[in-house]
């Protein structure tokens, strides 16, 4: 039985009813720019890694998705990205920190995914700071 990533959060950003449409929402080019930045680094480690953040857990995990109420992966971030449901950096910072919270509330912190969500996590907040 393989691990997998995932917790749950709720906060305002992840309201839809609290955000403009995403059709009326300008992202700065410089703000994608630095969020693609660090979306590509992190999705380029994880492929050279275990790959395990890239899509979303499949539904046939058993009790995943039972545990794991707000599911977030790499290419989920970097759809919401695309559409422009982010407005921030911290917005998105948020999300791809959640994939390596799932990972935790779901998996040991000792597994090989527990291990390589901090991994991940620290890459995150040390590429973000330098954006």
């Amino acid at each position: 039985n393989e691990e997998v990533q995932s917790r749950t959060r709720s906060g305002p950003h992840n309201s839809q009813s609290s955000m403009p449409s995403q059709s009326s929402r300008r992202l700065c080019p410089d703000l994608k720019k630095k969020m693609l930045t660090l979306l590509n680094k992190l999705e380029q480690f994880d492929k050279e890694n275990f790959g395990a953040f890239l899509e979303p857990v499949p539904q046939d995990v058993p009790g995943y998705y039972e545990i794991i109420t707000n599911p977030m992966d790499y290419s989920t971030a970097r759809k919401k990205l695309m559409s422009r449901e982010y407005a921030s950096l911290d917005e998105l910072v948020d999300d791809l920190d959640l994939i390596y919270s799932n990972c935790d509330l779901y998996n040991e912190p000792t597994s090989v995914l527990g291990i390589e969500a901090k991994k991940q996590r620290k890459l995150l907040h040390q590429t973000a700071v330098l954006l």
